[in-house]
């Protein structure tokens, strides 16, 4: 086919012969772009020579071949009579070499080589982010992450083929993968994923391809109330010891409990991130002879504060008839222990109509249930006693949206009892806790945690980078004081304020939710802002749709010029 072609070319050069002298024309070309990449459109621009110099006159019956139409081809030819320039436009189909031939009457043939530029495996890379990328130890565990296939230029482009990423971390103690592979499917130029965070500290996340550049996002988790510069941070954190109730009546077997809760230095309760066992021992403040401890309690040797939560607790049980004073003392390994405490074992008459006693332990708002004290039915002494019936007590919270308590109930024969209750996400200006028993009570307990005043709302793409007229994701979620992923206090409807360049739909968020993907939609390129609105969470985003500026603009010309004719 080649050999025909130049055989073709040659014919028709001899045959006719130039105008302007008997040896035949030269064609002077120039392509632009110089460089083609696939996918994209090229102009060759061709005109005559004569000793190297440019001939105002257009060249009739051009013919111009391409050797591969798989990788070049001829779209179609247009000749400007005022610069006597061919204009042969070109489509680069895909990466690779192809020969360009021309040939016309009165001309030389000429034939020269085009190189197709692809975005070739070796230079994509892989763009990492994760959604959100700083968290504390006390609140939200969940986050996202995207990997997004780009060109060298970090520009995105779509995937010619189902393309399996690699997900690692580097520290999994402090980050969990919910997968440890996702693929960018065929058409597509990113995949999704998510992940977990489990105790304090910095993690890199990789992804990683064959035969492409590898890219990583960071992701950090705080720990609470320490210094940033203490490498022992959990040194900070001890485990207080209480004692609830700290007088028992002696009449029958009866219990308390001993309580131990894991917290910062500011006395604020921390979510354990495995599990902590804690030594228990319980002394008499008289010789103990005969192994007394044995015969008068039943308790536990150890107890444990499990991952996840602040607190960990054990029933001390102890027989009737004794009066006695038990000193309770803790340890635990590599963690600091609060000083012991005592209770007492006290003679009390019985007592039909008890008071109701309710002591509580410090509270975190995490939007969790939670161990929050110690229910018990007590003489005006405060002595904890054995109901002799039931004892329909009612517990009311000031505000059941930061404070639902989840079992009031006290069964005949019973004693001292533990309370549950689900807290809310932010912390009171006030609380009050109202126990209505054979007294009316009024209990104001302690609870930790951001003030709704501290929260921001906070809006981004889960990608990094966005293609125009593409679907993509947008997360919401809310950051505390330190920027730290926090939950959303209400259930609301995240809203976007209409957009030219981006559509987004409603979201629904629910109370305790920490982050939300919404469906979104780039129409065109360019840059804008966008504003969400949650309750009265608000927010702004400055946001840019489409690849990247060039790094630098380079100046296309014909190689040769010649006076009074206009050039292109």
């Amino acid at each position: 086919m080649k050999a025909v072609l130049l055989l073709l070319i040659m014919a028709m050069s001899i045959a006719v012969p130039s105008t302007y002298a008997q040896e035949p024309n030269n064609f002077g070309y120039k392509l632009m772009p110089e460089k083609l990449v696939e996918g994209t459109e090229g102009m060759l621009q061709v005109y005559g020579l004569t000793n190297n110099i440019p001939i105002p006159n257009m060249i009739d019956d051009l013919i111009v071949v391409s050797s591969d139409q798989e990788v070049v081809r001829i779209l179609e030819l247009s000749t400007n009579q005022e610069t006597a320039i061919t204009s042969v436009k070109l489509e680069a189909v895909d990466a690779g070499t192809a020969n360009i031939a021309l040939a016309a009457p009165g001309f030389a043939s000429e034939e020269f080589s085009i190189t197709i530029y692809g975005i070739k495996q070796g230079e994509q890379r892989l763009l990492v982010k994760t959604v959100p990328d700083t968290f504390t130890i006390n609140g939200p565990t969940k986050g996202y992450f995207s990997v997004e296939l780009a060109d060298i230029d970090s520009n995105p482009t779509v995937a010619k083929q189902d393309t399996t990423i690699s997900i690692s971390a580097s520290n999994s103690e402090i980050v969990s993968l919910f997968q440890d592979k996702i693929t960018i499917n065929e058409g597509e130029y990113f995949a999704i994923g998510e992940f977990a965070v489990n105790k304090p500290g910095e993690v890199s996340l990789y992804a990683e391809s064959q035969n492409t550049e590898p890219g990583n996002s960071k992701i950090k988790v705080m720990g609470i109330s320490y210094d940033e510069d203490d490498e022992d941070k959990e040194e900070n954190y001890r485990i207080q010891l209480y004692v609830i109730p700290e007088k028992i009546s002696n009449f029958a077997t009866s219990s308390t409990f001993a309580i131990v809760q894991l917290q910062g230095p500011d006395g604020s309760p921390i979510k354990a991130t495995e599990t902590i066992p804690v030594s228990l021992n319980i002394d008499y403040d008289k010789p103990i002879f005969n192994d007394r401890r044995t015969a008068e309690i039943s308790t536990v040797d150890s107890l444990i504060i499990p991952p996840g939560s602040t607190t960990g607790y054990a029933k001390l049980s102890v027989q009737a008839g004794i009066e006695e004073t038990y000193s309770v003392s803790i340890s635990a390994e590599d963690y600091l222990v609060s000083d012991s405490v005592s209770f007492q074992t006290v003679l009390t008459p019985d007592v039909n109509e008890p008071l109701t006693k309710l002591k509580t332990i410090p509270m975190l708002a995490s939007g969790s249930e939670q161990l929050i004290g110690v229910l018990y039915p007590a003489d005006k002494n405060g002595v904890s006693l054995i109901n002799l019936k039931t004892v329909e007590s009612e517990i009311n919270s000031s505000d059941r949206d930061i404070l639902a308590i989840s079992d009031d109930r006290m069964d005949k024969g019973s004693g001292a009892k533990l309370i549950y209750g689900k807290l809310g996400t932010i912390k009171p200006d006030r609380l009050e806790i109202t126990i209505f028993g054979e007294e009316k009570e009024t209990v104001f307990p302690t609870i930790y945690g951001p003030e709704r005043t501290e929260l921001d709302l906070v809006s981004e793409p889960l990608i990094s980078k966005i293609m125009p007229k593409t679907n993509f994701p947008m997360t919401v979620y809310l950051t505390d004081e330190d920027k730290a992923s926090w939950y959303f206090p209400d259930t609301s409807n995240v809203v976007m304020g209409p957009n030219e360049l981006v559509k987004t739909a409603v979201q629904t968020i629910s109370e305790g939710q920490s982050v939300a993907l919404l469906s979104s939609q780039s129409l065109k390129e360019g840059k804008t802002n966008l504003e969400f609105e949650a309750n009265e969470f608000t927010t702004t985003l400055n946001l840019n749709v489409g690849a990247s500026k060039p790094s630098k603009i380079e100046l296309a010309y014909p190689d040769h010029l010649l006076s009074g004719m206009k050039n292109t």
